[in-house]
């Protein structure tokens, strides 16, 4: 079953892959890691280095402890990537991946297998038409520069198969009711709205919305995030366990046709 996916789901996808895009990628200078102590601290330090200059200071990957990294390989536990103010966007207590070393050199990440145990991923948006704090991480403020139009890296992510277990996304971004409610009438629509979901009214008089997406278990392949003519993005999921908040939504064990 082929699936497309909306903008924010391509953001979720997206961050996903560059945990271990940039680690992989990253790596492929160091095609055997050394077994000391010593030498996975160089090799962490080093690595988290040169791929946080892929973010121009918008934001920085943390590596607690890097247990593999041997070519198109990468085994880490407590990673993260936080933005300037050093707040966590995603987390993940294991990240385990292989990557298809080659596509690196034509600046496309290939992930052959991707596996993300413990996720938590913190998705904010502070104004209406404004980049989600991930995608202001990954590409800057693209409403105010001119898009590129040469291949970079990042232009082309793919997934060929995706294991997630025990993830969690949460999402608040700026909710209004529709311009025609004004005065009391606007304030009875909020109050339904807040009935339903997970309302948040701040002290300038603007709403924003609340969600947590449960991913207990997922499992999915042929994940293009992204690719070079700017086409959908897409998967093949295979099944799926969670829930959805606001209002709660449980979703029960499912398997493609």
């Amino acid at each position: 079953m082929t699936t497309r996916m909306s903008p924010r789901q391509r953001r979720f996808w997206w961050a996903a892959a560059i945990v271990l895009g940039m680690g992989s990628g990253m790596g492929l200078g160091y095609l055997v890691a050394t077994n000391t102590e010593s030498g996975r601290s160089w090799l962490r330090s080093t690595l988290i280095s040169r791929a946080n200059r892929v973010f121009g200071g918008r934001g920085s990957i943390r590596i607690g402890r890097l247990r593999e990294i041997s070519p198109g390989r990468v085994v880490a536990e407590d990673v993260s990537l936080v933005d300037t103010a050093g707040v966590p966007v995603i987390t993940a207590k294991r990240v385990v991946g292989t990557l298809n070393v080659r596509g690196l050199f034509s600046r496309v990440i290939h992930i052959r297998a991707l596996s993300l145990n413990g996720m938590v991923m913190t998705l904010r948006q502070e104004q209406s038409g404004r980049p989600w704090n991930i995608a202001y991480i990954i590409s800057g403020d693209t409403t105010r520069k001119a898009p590129h139009t040469a291949v970079q890296f990042g232009d082309d992510v793919r997934v060929d198969s995706l294991r997630i277990d025990d993830g969690v996304v949460t999402t608040r971004a700026p909710w209004s009711p529709h311009p025609m409610f004004t005065g009391a009438a606007r304030d009875s629509v909020a109050a339904v709205r807040d009935s339903l979901h997970d309302l948040e009214h701040v002290a300038d008089g603007r709403y924003f919305e609340r969600r947590r997406i449960l991913l207990n278990a997922v499992r999915a392949h042929d994940l293009v995030v992204v690719d070079v003519k700017k086409r959908p993005a897409s998967l093949r999921l295979d099944s799926l366990s969670g829930g959805l908040s606001g209002p709660p939504i449980p979703h029960s064990p499912r398997r493609a046709a």
